[in-house]
């Protein structure tokens, strides 16, 4: 996005899974760190594995990186369902994550197909219980 873009005011916390290391390395934190900091109301947080040894998709894929979008209030109150995002493979993908979180519309069909992390249904069934 250029810098003379305006970034939503909607807050929102984004969390980078950092245990499957990225093929684009620390470009993927550093974009996101930039996004963020062009939002007044957003927050980055780093973790390890978001959905487990044994569902995780970028395990299983390897090399590609995994996002958590969780709507917000400026009080980090969850509102709405959070989003998975990924896996992001390519600085394309990258660009169009950071892209679609600046714009503030989370709406998953805005995103490429390919950036639509959905879970295995065995996951569905833990996360549920």
């Amino acid at each position: 996005m250029p810098r003379s873009h305006r970034a939503t005011t909607r807050p929102f916390t984004v969390v980078l899974c950092t245990t499957c290391q990225s093929n684009l390395g620390s470009v993927v934190l550093q974009q996101l760190q930039a996004t963020v900091r062009r939002t007044p109301h957003g927050m980055l947080v780093a973790a390890g594995c978001l959905l487990g040894e044994f569902t995780c998709l970028a395990r299983q894929q390897g090399g590609s990186a995994v996002l958590l979008l969780q709507p917000c209030s400026a009080d980090r109150v969850a509102h709405g369902p959070a989003r998975w995002i990924g896996a992001i493979d390519t600085l394309d993908d990258l660009q169009l994550v950071c892209a679609w979180l600046e714009r503030g519309r989370w709406e998953t069909d805005h995103l490429p197909d390919r950036l639509r992390l959905t879970l295995p249904a065995t996951r569905r069934t833990i996360v549920t219980n």
